[in-house]
């Protein structure tokens, strides 16, 4: 019986044996799999390999090697060298994993390890160049603290430029982004605006420098930072620009995008409908130009559309 298999999918066990007519084609199968032994996740027949896969029975994410089989035996550090596209093309493209005894990952916790601290995200995935949150002991607040290029986090104070890489699996592209952070005395990463050696700078609630765009404080207020960080100090229209990349229509596209402003006397952004020199205009705070907004009619219990130009003033604001 070494070829008995197992089938899982849309809430169906199927059994078949060699030499048998099966039951079900792998071709319709989503779910687990097991083969001799060990467990595949298929997904609407395909194997899926290089990823991690919630079992709602074990309560767990689980992690699936380069030949798709669920990852048993090991404990600690695992790195895959690869990822899979959507369309099931193999990219070199690195992520670590912690797996418990059990055989299921670290899930959205911080582990020391030799000395260093580090934290496995969503499904497990280790986080890199980026920040990751933590509850204070002390205190209960939501405090964040920056982890390196390789994962471990940094508590030496200053500022901080880290390289983050995303993978994009719709079509496996790898996109390397580089980011400002200024960890505090206490290890912890600075968020808000802050003054830095005379010059106030823009952070957002995670910790990240703000670079050509704006941010919404936990105060309510709306601060527009300029290509250092810096916060523009200016009362009337300002503009950032800024390189916007994405993926469509199975290509990808990169271009300048600029965003409008209008700051008060205090450097706060205005929000919502403003009338500038007879014309009506609408702050998001986010605004560019040439755009449609809807917005709910309390009267009338339906929505209202509203047309811009390609300055940015409502043509029907009444």
């Amino acid at each position: 019986m070494s070829h008995l298999k197992k089938f899982i999918a849309l809430g169906m066990t199927v059994v078949t044996v060699a030499g048998l007519m099966p039951v079900t084609s792998l071709a319709a199968v989503s779910g687990w799999v097991e083969e001799d032994g060990k467990w595949y996740f298929y997904s609407s027949g395909r194997k899926e390999k290089y990823k991690t896969v919630y079992e709602s029975g074990l309560q767990g994410y689980y992690l699936l090697n380069g030949r798709g089989e669920r990852v048993t035996g090991k404990n600690g550090l695992y790195t895959t060298k690869y990822m899979m596209s959507a369309y099931g093309d193999k990219v070199k493209f690195k992520r670590s994993y912690y797996l418990n005894e059990d055989g299921s990952v670290l899930d959205q916790k911080w582990k020391k390890i030799d000395g260093k601290y580090f934290y496995f995200g969503y499904s497990g995935i280790m986080t890199k160049a980026s920040s990751a949150e933590k509850i204070d002991k002390e205190t209960g607040k939501l405090v964040y603290y920056l982890l390196g290029n390789d994962g471990a986090r940094i508590t030496k104070k200053g500022w901080h430029q880290v390289t983050y890489k995303g993978f994009e699996p719709v079509y496996g592209n790898i996109k390397s982004t580089k980011y400002w952070y200024y960890v505090k005395s206490d290890g912890t990463l600075q968020t808000g605006l802050k003054k830095i050696k005379g010059k106030y700078y823009l952070f957002n609630s995670s910790g990240c420098l703000i670079q050509n765009g704006a941010c919404k404080l936990d105060n309510g207020k709306t601060y527009v930072a300029d290509k250092n960080g810096e916060r523009i100090k200016k009362k009337g229209w300002v503009s950032v620009k800024r390189k916007e990349s994405g993926e469509h229509s199975s290509t990808t596209y990169s271009e300048t995008v600029t965003y409008w402003y209008y700051l008060k006397s205090d450097s706060t952004c205005v929000t919502g409908w403003k009338k500038l020199d007879g014309k009506w205009y609408y702050f998001s705070p986010y605004r560019s130009t040439a755009c449609t907004v809807a917005m709910y009619n309390k009267e009338t219990g339906k929505y209202d559309n509203y047309y811009f130009n390609s300055k940015g003033v409502c043509r029907n604001y009444k």
